[in-house]
């Protein structure tokens, strides 16, 4: 079956580009010269979700902004899990998916990065299940060796569940880290 395609024309072919070269970073988009599939086209006027690096540091904080651009503010878990879960819709994003367009995240893998994650390892020991002490703590030393996932990482794997080719990629999540 032929695709359908839509020639962006001059004017636009600036700001496709830098468009392709966004989601291309990110392994999303593969396209050629100035012209786009219709579900490309599509994909790209779903909501866009700003995420500002510089406007937290911890993961608490990145909750409280999350909430702030994509849920207007509504009462939710704030945690892993939850976050998870509103990324499956129905928590007042839109049913069809959405843009996070994560700006800055340079500073956001420097925020949430080892010391951080040795912060929430160590608030997940205090609460966790007796038979999930073992590893929570093998995790606890490891990020003290400066070694395995970080606060950012969870947070990016979580989002890319969702994303094209993630396993809940029906959720029509896409991620622009810039």
């Amino acid at each position: 079956m032929r695709a359908n395609r839509i020639d962006l024309g001059r004017s636009a072919q600036s700001s496709f580009a830098s468009l392709k070269r966004s989601l291309a970073d990110c392994g999303r988009l593969c396209v050629l010269d100035r012209y786009v599939t219709f579900n490309q086209f599509i994909m790209s006027a779903k909501k866009i979700v700003r995420i500002d690096g510089f406007r937290f540091n911890t993961l608490e904080e990145f909750f409280d902004h999350f909430a702030e651009k994509a849920l207007d503010s509504l009462v939710w878990g704030k945690n892993l899990d939850a976050f998870n879960d509103v990324l499956r819709g129905g928590f007042g994003t839109p049913e069809d998916g959405f843009v996070i367009e994560w700006q800055s995240h340079e500073r956001s893998k420097e925020c949430l990065g080892f010391e951080e994650t040795i912060q929430q390892l160590q608030l997940r020991l205090l609460r966790c299940h007796p038979l999930n002490v073992a590893h929570v703590t093998e995790q606890l030393m490891a990020a003290r060796r400066r070694q395995g996932s970080t606060v950012f990482d969870w947070l990016v794997e979580i989002i890319q569940t969702h994303c094209p080719g993630g396993a809940e990629a029906s959720d029509g999540i896409e991620l622009v880290l810039r």
